[in-house]
C-alpha cells in the first residue's frame, strides 16, 4: 500500500492518518504493525489530536487506563485503575486504515518528542 504521495508504506513506519473524531477533523498519528494490499494495521500513539495524555486529577494515572465506576444507588462514580491485563489490551490495540489517499509518512519522526505532549 501507498501512502498519498506514492511511497510505499512499511511495518514500523510512523503515520498521519486524517480522520474526524465527532464533527472536527482530525489527524491521527500511528505505529504501522502491518501492511496488507488494501489495509494497513496500525497502533494510535498517545499524541494522536491531544488527548491519548490526559491524567486524572485525582488518581495521577492516565485516563486510558482507567474505568469509570458509577452507582446508582447512590447516583455517584468515581474513576478506578483498570486490572494489568486490560492495560496491556490499550496498550495493543490497533486499529484498521483503509483509505491510502489519507495516509502521510512522517518521515525522520522520532516520538521521543510526543512524549510531554
Amino acid at each position: 500500500m501507498k501512502d498519498m504521495l506514492g511511497r510505499e508504506i512499511q511495518v514500523n513506519d510512523y503515520i498521519a492518518y486524517a480522520l474526524t473524531a465527532g464533527r472536527s477533523a482530525c489527524l491521527g498519528i500511528y505505529q504501522v504493525r502491518e501492511v496488507s494490499e488494501d489495509k494497513i494495521k496500525a497502533h494510535k500513539l498517545d499524541a494522536s489530536y491531544g488527548h491519548g495524555n490526559y491524567i486524572d486529577q485525582t488518581t495521577g494515572i492516565k485516563r486510558k487506563f482507567l474505568d469509570f465506576d458509577y452507582d446508582h444507588t447512590t447516583g455517584k462514580g468515581s474513576w478506578v485503575e483498570k486490572s494489568e491485563e486490560a492495560k496491556q489490551k490499550v496498550l495493543a490495540k490497533t486499529s484498521t486504515l483503509s483509505m491510502p489517499e489519507r495516509v502521510f509518512i512522517l518521515n525522520n519522526f522520532d516520538p521521543i518528542l510526543l512524549k510531554d505532549l
